[in-house]
């Protein structure tokens, strides 16, 4: 009964949970490894359902006792994925380096290559996919079952997608999918095709990621699983979007938002929300367009700063390590000097001299340790407050210094500006050229930018496309001539070798502390609303914000730098 439960947990999430109230009504018979199974089975069904907390406690629980060290490595990879969906991701790493050490005691075929999943879709979510593919590779190779091969491969079109390998449905790929399908995994069948129909919207084929998406609903449904449904729906609101078909556009972002993972802010709620002011836009309702546009920012601030928070505990896990092997090897170097100190105890003269001697490699090797330490935390703290692509603040550490920036010039009656630059048509450019070009353009608008900025202005990348600059003992007229310098710089950058050239160019929402206060989210709301407006009046202009009409300044809303 408890191997039926096994095969039917992944592919019938209902007749599991009938099959282990069928054990339930045995457990007096059961031996103690088979209520330790059984209740591993029961934190695994609370994992899946959603209670998350619950789950962790048991898997904790289950893996402290003397058990089997198949069930505690299978327990201790799926209190990994718990850890992970609760955004406890330094317990998320710690436990992965257990689960790594633990692997060469496990014989179990399954319980290996659960490890290895979890080590697989742990490296995806931190954008390591070359050692994602390796687990993901390794688990096929010792494994030949069919939900083996499922999840290896499901694993693989993920880490492929990713990473640029994958811009195609390939006849292999679709052999991935079969293989799945036949198994009866429709969570990891759901997840390879949404990643198809991810294809099929960048390659411009919003037809056929509707068709796929229609086709294999039965199956996202079957599961259960809000993720997996929720992506479905955002998926398709993005399709019907790209075909103009907006009431089915806010049919599904609506659907994708209400039945997804409640409290999580996972990247099908930030696409629906985006789809749903990109619709009311199109249909003219200002005022619920801008309603919209506020929860899309909220939750892709919250999903940026979750990718953050999983980079940086990665990057301390990868610290912690490399200071426990250097701490490891200066232990070693310690105890070489007492042994040395024991097989000279004879020579007195000579003893004092060669202790003298080790004791002086035993500081060094310390002193270099603590400078590798040292500098492998500068590297780390730099990598988590700096964007990985254009080197200039993330958007934590932007918001913390413009905040530090702000406050002070408040305390000195100073004054200040806001920036909020957002490059026009971006998706145009990454559908027509790729995201190869994309990023070029990026990183080529950010060096033009900087050229211009002072040592004390503050510049980070928002999100996306979208860019804020911090700009001390500046009213909005000096920000606003900042922002026309910075304007036909990113319109005169060169874009490409002479073969594949494109104009780009920019739209600036401009706030000041005189308007807006010396509250940071005031001014940020105040620019964006400026840069909303360049948007509307053509795009590749600056926008300054000025109190409406009725307020303490009787001054149109918003002023312009035309181009």
């Amino acid at each position: 009964m408890l191997a039926k439960a096994e095969l039917l947990k992944r592919t019938d999430f209902k007749a599991f949970g009938e099959a282990l109230e069928q054990i339930e009504l045995k457990v007096a018979g059961l031996t103690p490894a088979q209520r330790d199974h059984l209740f591993y089975l029961r934190a695994w069904q609370k994992t899946y359902a959603g209670e998350i907390e619950q789950a962790i406690v048991d898997f904790k629980s289950l893996i402290s006792r003397p058990i089997d060290a198949t069930l505690k490595a299978r327990a201790t990879g799926t209190l990994i994925n718990a850890l992970t969906i609760g955004r406890q991701y330094d317990d998320s790493f710690r436990y992965l380096a257990e689960l790594l050490e633990l692997l060469p005691s496990v014989d179990d075929a399954g319980a290996r290559s659960q490890a290895h999943a979890v080590a697989a879709l742990l490296f995806n979510q931190v954008g390591r996919y070359d050692q994602s593919l390796t687990h993901s590779a390794q688990m096929a190779k010792e494994n030949a079952e069919p939900w083996v091969s499922c999840i290896a491969n499901q694993l693989r079109v993920e880490s492929l997608f990713k990473s640029g390998q994958m811009t195609a449905v390939t006849a292999e790929a679709e052999t991935w999918l079969r293989r799945c399908l036949d198994a009866k995994e429709y969570v990891f069948a759901s997840f390879i095709r949404s990643y198809f129909a991810r294809i099929h919207l960048q390659n411009g084929e919003s037809k056929r990621a509707t068709q796929l998406l229609l086709a294999s609903r039965e199956d996202a449904d079957r599961t259960q699983y809000r993720v997996v449904i929720s992506s479905f729906n955002s998926l398709l609101a993005r399709a019907y979007l790209a075909q103009g078909e907006l009431a089915n556009a806010r049919k599904y972002a609506l659907a994708a938002i209400d039945g997804g993972p409640q409290e999580e802010f996972i990247e099908p709620l930030v696409d629906a929300y985006r789809v749903l002011y990109e619709v009311s836009v199109k249909q003219g309702d200002t005022a619920v367009a801008l309603a919209y546009h506020e929860k899309y920012m909220a939750a892709d601030k919250a999903y940026l700063n979750d990718v953050s928070a999983r980079q940086l505990a990665f990057q301390m896990a990868q610290h912690q390590a490399i200071a426990n092997k250097l701490q490891i090897e200066t232990l070693n170097q310690q105890n070489q000097v007492l042994q040395m100190q024991g097989q000279l105890a004879d020579k007195a003269a000579e003893n004092t001299r060669l202790y003298l001697a080790l004791l002086l490699t035993v500081l060094a090797s310390i002193a270099l340790w603590a400078y590798k330490t040292k500098r492998s935390q500068l590297h780390f703290m730099r990598q988590a407050q700096h964007d990985g692509l254009t080197g200039i603040c993330n958007r934590v550490y932007f918001m913390q210094q413009a905040e530090a920036a702000l406050e002070h010039a408040r305390r000195n009656n100073g004054r200040a500006s806001i920036l909020i630059i957002d490059l026009d048509h971006f998706k145009i450019i990454n559908d027509a050229h790729g995201h190869a070009a994309g990023d070029t353009v990026l990183k080529t608008s950010v060096t033009a930018c900087r050229r211009l900025l002072g040592k004390h202005d503050i510049f980070g990348r928002l999100g996306g496309e979208e860019f804020g600059v911090f700009l001390p003992d500046r009213d909005a007229v000096l920000a606003a001539q900042v922002a026309e310098q910075l304007r036909v710089a990113i319109a005169q950058t060169d874009t490409g070798d002479g073969r594949d050239e494109f104009p780009i160019s920019a739209s600036f929402g401009v706030s000041s502390s005189e308007i807006s206060g010396f509250k940071l989210q005031q001014m940020l709301a105040h620019a964006d609303s400026a840069l909303y407006q360049a948007k509307r009046h053509g795009r590749n202009r600056v926008e300054i914000y000025k109190p409406p009409p009725g307020s303490t300044t009787a001054t149109p809303a918003f002023s312009a730098v035309n181009k």
